[in-house]
């Protein structure tokens, strides 16, 4: 198997470079220096950079739309305000909205950061707002009968009770690609 990668690869190599004698193409060499260069240059660092700036969109649309979704499914007043238009929003193909971003922030880091954090955000957000939402008001009842504060009741009912949703929430704002 690998006798036979090895010929695969060399008549690739091969065929670029009697390409690159038949055309435009550049010299196999050539290629193989550029690559070079660039690993030990700035790629390494353009990597970084993306990462970071991915990461920090990520962080943010996801403990938004945790916080969102939570509110959303457990307030009737904050779905009413705010389902309908998280909806709208979220059938609205995300590589539709890169000219808007960069008609509002420009080229700059903010607007890359805040394309991802809103496929973080909708992903996120309409997981965990329809679990909260199905969550039995007889927990919430029984809860307030034995006397649970409002923060215990969401640290040892809410959040475990939705916490297959926002796992699941975290997995599929990890997979939306921004081209969909």
């Amino acid at each position: 198997m690998l006798f036979r990668s090895g010929i695969g690869i060399l008549l690739f190599a091969a065929s670029l470079e009697l390409l690159s004698w038949a055309g435009n193409l550049p010299h196999l060499l050539s290629v193989v220096r550029a690559l070079h260069g660039l690993l030990i240059t700035s790629l390494p660092h353009d990597i970084a950079v993306s990462f970071a700036r991915w990461f920090s969109g990520w962080a943010l649309g996801v403990i938004l739309g945790l916080a969102t979704g939570l509110l959303t499914g457990r307030k009737s007043s904050a779905a009413f305000g705010l389902e309908g238009l998280f909806m709208i929003w979220r059938a609205v193909p995300f590589v539709s909205l890169v000219p808007l971003s960069i008609r509002i922030f420009g080229l700059s880091e903010v607007g890359k950061i805040a394309l991802v954090a809103w496929v973080a955000f909708a992903t996120t957000w309409i997981l965990v707002h329809h679990a909260a939402k199905a969550l039995p008001r007889t927990l919430l009842w029984r809860a307030e009968s034995l006397g649970a504060s409002k923060l215990r009741w969401i640290a040892r009912i809410l959040l475990p009770y939705c916490s297959s949703a926002i796992y699941s929430a975290w997995r599929a704002s990890l997979d939306r690609k921004s081209t969909r």
